[in-house]
This record gives C-alpha cells, structure tokens and sequence, in this order.
C-alpha cells in the first residue's frame, strides 16, 4: 500500500468506531474490527514494533476491566475505551503523514530515532515512572497502594498501578483527553470498590451513584466531593459528541490536575 492508501485504511478504522459504541465488547463485530485493525498495523509498521502493543495493552485494558467489573456501568467503560483507541489510531496516521517515504523501496522502515520525541511517552515502564511522579505529587508507588488496601485482587492492583502511570504520561506529553480518560476510570473504579469494601450499595452503578454513595455515608470529605464532582464534569465533556468547539478543550492543566486528583481522593480510604 502506498501512503495515501494506508492512511485512508486507518481513517475507515476511525469512523467505525461510532457505530461499536451500540455494541458490546463481545461482539463478533467489535472483535472482528480489533482483529482488522491489528492486522493493519502490523501490516503498516510491522509485527515486532511498538505499535501493535500499544494499541492493544495500553487502551485495550479498559475493555477487559469492564468485562471484570459486570457492576459497573460497563457502556461508558466500553465507549471510552474506543476514544483511547481512536487517539492511538490518529497518532499512528500522524507517523505515517510525517514519516513515510513513497519512495523508499522498503516503506516499512523506520528512523526510530526520528522518532525519538514522538515515543518518548511509551519509553518508560511502571517501574520507571512511579519515581517520576513521586517527585510531582509526592506519593510513592508503595504509599499508594497502602492507601487502596481494598484493592485485593493481584490483577486488577496491576491494572491501577499502570493506568496511573500511563495517564501520568499521556499528560505529561500534552495527550490531555486520553490522559483524563484513563484517570478517570481509575478515581471511579477506586470509589465502586471502596463501597463495596464497606458493603454499600450505591443507588445506581455510575460515577455519579458512587459518588452520591460516598457522600451519604460520609466516606468522602466535602472538598474531596466536589473535586470528584469537577471531574466527573471535565470526563463527562470528552465525549466525542459533546466536543463541539475549542471551549471544551481539555488542557494540559487540566489532565495532571484528573491525575492528582486519584492520590487526593485516596488519602480519605479509611479503614
């Protein structure tokens, strides 16, 4: 395939993805367009490069959390998840409008060094960045996870740790909607578990009636409640429906903030 081909594959990829958010995560259609979607990937950058993994073990966690979690409100989990993957998707479109030579015999060929600035993000692993943001928020890995001691589950304490450090990247480098995404599935998750700890139901299973849960119980503090509220609102408006102009643009203040807000939340998990 040429440039222009390739890039139009990966648009038509884009624009299914509206109509899988009526659809469920086992769909034989969701599962038939991940599969066509990491073909041509693998086709395009090839099977042994970053690309592949990052389109399915950084958004793709997101998915497989929801089908873990049958209480919770497994849409909207599902339908961010596809937003993650339409930005992984755009940024691969924007390598290959960038980078790829038609006249190079082999257009499978990178310069990873090139492209040094554009991977910066996916370099580091969990273990490297849990340094990186003690040295921002002052919470070590470790004091972290003494404060989600309800978190028992081995699986899904991983899943945590890394979708926090994933968020704290994506934030770092400037990809604000992806990063408030990924940290606001995480404060959500945190609050549904945290009342299952405490053998509460909520009065639905959303955001919202986990947070109403907290407040009515008196679980969570006042100012720690309404930052749970702002970002509810701030996830809420990254919906690709609700983002009709440039003023629901999310800024990059605005994606370390949804980050710190996970370690200012946790400091009220008592036991």
């Amino acid at each position: 395939m040429n440039k222009k081909s390739t890039i139009n594959s990966f648009k038509r990829q884009i624009n299914y993805i509206e109509k899988l958010k009526s659809l469920k995560s086992s769909s034989p259609d969701f599962k038939k367009w991940k599969r066509n979607t990491e073909i041509l990937i693998e086709n395009t950058f090839g099977k042994d490069t970053r690309h592949i993994k990052e389109f399915t073990e950084i958004h793709y966690g997101l998915f497989f959390w929801s089908d873990m979690t049958p209480d919770e409100d497994i849409r909207k989990a599902f339908c961010d998840g596809l937003d993650c993957a339409k930005s992984i998707l755009d940024l691969f479109i924007d390598e290959i409008d960038e980078y790829w030579d038609d006249n190079k015999e082999d257009k499978k060929s990178r310069n990873e060094s090139s492209l040094k600035h554009k991977q910066e993000i996916y370099l580091l692993d969990n273990k490297n960045v849990w340094p990186e943001i003690k040295n921002d928020f002052g919470v070590s890995k470790y004091a972290f996870g003494q404060k989600v001691y309800f978190v028992k589950d081995v699986f899904k304490r991983k899943i945590i740790f890394r979708d926090i450090g994933h968020a704290y990247l994506l934030a770092e480098k400037g990809f604000s909607k992806p990063a408030l995404i990924l940290a606001g599935g995480v404060i959500e998750e945190l609050l549904r578990l945290y009342l299952k700890h405490k053998n509460i139901s909520p009065s639905n299973n959303t955001f919202d009636g986990y947070i109403k849960a907290c407040e009515k119980h008196g679980l969570l503090k006042s100012g720690i409640s309404n930052l749970s509220h702002s970002f509810r609102y701030f996830r809420n408006i990254v919906h690709l429906e609700k983002e009709m102009s440039s003023k629901y643009t999310i800024s990059k203040a605005t994606a370390k903030g949804a980050v710190s807000s996970i370690f200012t939340i946790s400091n009220d998990f008592l036991k």
